[in-house]
């Protein structure tokens, strides 16, 4: 009896890489078709189908000499961003656009900072494992509208657009903003914030 038929994909293009890439660790976005490689070298590199290098480089303590382990990579729904955990426990989230990174969010203490940190005064010390991040993943936060309306008329106008923007302002007290602004915003001087910028020279043509 013939075997079933197995589909088979058609070849895109091919590429060979500097370096060997980690077993299961290729991230690839549809929205932008392009794929997220970590090499064994603790590189991540962003290609095109056709084989193409987007950008890449070394993240988190390797990219300061250390031996920093990329963990985890994982493309955002749109395309837009790509976050990368490292073993410093930090996540950075890049731009698929410059390839930059655009945000850097904490998790925890790295492993190179929890043994600094341990006590060496016994031999018999040791040092526990260290916490690290082993799952990443984006999510969609929805907020109740009708809750959020009431909790931003209740405010009364005790908080004006200048509180709001400075940065020392408490995330606790976000909630008192009143949620129709028009006469602050009518008084907000929008001058200062804009830059200053160098008068061009005249020329003789003119």
């Amino acid at each position: 009896m013939d075997s079933p038929h197995v589909p088979q994909l058609a070849s895109v293009a091919e590429k060979t890489l500097a370096s060997k890439c980690k077993p299961g660790s290729m991230a690839y976005c549809p929205t932008m078709d392009l794929v997220a490689l970590i090499s064994v070298d603790e590189r991540v590199d962003i290609f095109r189908l056709n084989g193409q290098r987007v950008f890449g480089g070394v993240y988190g303590e390797g990219g300061r000499g250390g031996g920093g382990e990329v963990r985890r990579i994982r493309w955002k729904g749109s395309g837009n961003l790509l976050a990368v955990v490292c073993s410093d426990n930090i996540i950075r989230i890049l731009s698929a656009y410059s390839g930059k990174t655009v945000h850097q969010l904490p998790c925890g203490p790295s492993l190179a900072s929890s043994i600094a940190s341990a006590p060496t005064s016994s031999p018999s010390a040791r040092v526990g494992p260290a916490s690290c991040v082993s799952c990443l993943g984006w999510g969609i936060n929805f907020t109740d509208g009708k809750s959020a309306l009431k909790s931003l008329q209740d405010a009364e106008g005790r908080l004006t657009v200048d509180d709001l923007l400075s940065t020392e302002m408490q995330l606790s007290k976000i909630a008192q903003l009143k949620a129709d602004l028009p006469r602050e915003l009518a008084m907000l001087d929008m001058e200062r914030s804009l830059p200053k910028l160098s008068t061009l020279p005249s020329t003789g043509n003119e």
